[in-house]
């Protein structure tokens, strides 16, 4: 369902979370996230983040992790969310 709810990109809510992230994460954490097919978007609107996208050993993608150094780094990219 949040899926669904999550704009015509697929990445609404996943914007708010890279926003949002650093405030919820301790130093050494780590962010990992789905958004599985708006991968691409996600590339495609944010080229200069670091994404690390994992591979796993039965297949799919769409999953990337950032550690809360990265995010930091990123945040002036993200922005400020806004609903």
């Amino acid at each position: 369902v949040l899926g669904l709810a999550s704009g015509s990109d697929g990445l609404k809510l996943t914007r708010r979370i890279l926003a949002c992230a650093p405030d919820y994460l301790s130093d050494d954490g780590i962010l990992i996230c789905e958004v599985g097919n708006s991968m691409v978007h996600l590339m495609e609107q944010y080229p200069d983040v670091p994404f690390t996208w994992l591979e796993f050993e039965n297949g799919g993608d769409g999953v990337f992790m950032l550690t809360k150094p990265q995010l930091i780094a990123a945040r002036a990219h993200f922005g400020i969310y806004k609903d």
